[in-house]
């Protein structure tokens, strides 16, 4: 596998090293001002003007995102799907270091086979909440697996 570096050529990739973004991507994160979704599934950070192609019409099912059987809440169900359906972003409303260690948090809990433990969401930011209920997202097909980002 290759991919492009600072001077625009071509550099193969160490073995074992998982690509970023998609192989016609001009560069790396630019702090300053990209906006990437990370897929879970093929552990990938991709840029959202690089796979902006993809862009979903219709919206994802929790099925679709999260790759996984999702089994039955012992909490609010309202709060823990809303989650759930935030993508993982780094950039745009959630800054910077994006909103990766709250997401991932979450759907790990979702794996658990029996349920979200009780007090899932202490020490979670309401703001947090607030801010991905009212937030209307735009999902993406991602183009290194079957997931929507």
């Amino acid at each position: 596998m290759y991919v492009f570096n600072e001077k625009k050529s071509v550099t193969p990739l160490p073995q074992g090293q998982i690509p970023h973004c998609i192989a016609e991507c001009p560069g790396i994160y630019n702090i300053n001002s990209d906006i990437e979704r990370y897929c879970t599934c093929c552990d990938r950070w991709f840029h959202i003007k690089c796979i902006k192609r993809g862009r979903r019409q219709t919206p994802p099912t929790i099925f679709d995102i999260l790759t996984f059987q999702l089994p039955p809440p012992q909490c609010d169900v309202k709060d823990v799907l809303c989650i759930l359906m935030a993508p993982v972003e780094r950039g745009g409303i959630f800054g910077l270091s994006g909103n990766g260690q709250i997401q991932l948090r979450v759907r790990k809990e979702a794996q658990n086979s029996d349920g979200f433990t009780l007090g899932w969401m202490d020490g979670m930011d309401s703001s947090y909440v607030e801010q991905v209920r009212q937030t209307d997202f735009t999902y993406f097909d991602c183009p290194g697996c079957v997931a929507v980002i």
